[in-house]
């Protein structure tokens, strides 16, 4: 999962989502050269989960040359990213980001996120309950005999 700036905390989020339901995840939301350590770790075996918007800034360029050179498929959320680089994504999903005072806001690819983590846990049921079972067994455990589970 990508996302700098004011999209890194999202992205921690939804790789929290995907990790419950299942999923290997990790999140890419470094800048500069700290970006070329996580991007070490991929391999020809993962997926990208992308949100970028606007102008084609050096570290989404660098996230789309690697995803090229392993042949990742890339889900890219946006509403504005330019075109050109738009165009390598295997998959498009548009997620209008509104601004108020200048100030981005992230509500829409918020609720785009979640529910593609829904379909995917629908579309593997068996995986996600295990795994939603396992971290409730899991908090259960951390809890002690407190009993607070939630």
């Amino acid at each position: 999962m990508f996302g700098i700036g004011p999209s890194a905390p999202i992205a921690h989020y939804v790789s929290v989502l995907l990790s419950r339901h299942g999923r290997k995840a990790r999140v890419l939301d470094a800048t500069g050269f700290a970006l070329a350590d996580q991007l070490l770790d991929l391999n020809s075996r993962d997926a990208l989960l992308v949100m970028a918007y606007g102008r084609a800034y050096r570290e989404i360029t660098a996230v789309f040359a690697e995803a090229r050179r392993l042949h990742l498929p890339i889900v890219l959320i946006t509403d504005s990213l330019e075109a050109q680089l738009a165009r390598q994504a295997t998959v498009i999903v548009p997620a209008k980001r509104g601004k108020a005072s200048r100030a981005a806001l992230h509500g829409a690819t918020l609720v785009t996120l979640e529910a593609l983590v829904l379909g995917l846990a629908a579309a593997d049921q068996r995986r996600s309950m295990d795994s939603l079972h396992r971290l409730n067994d899991l908090r259960e455990l951390v809890a002690g005999d407190r009993g607070d589970v939630g």
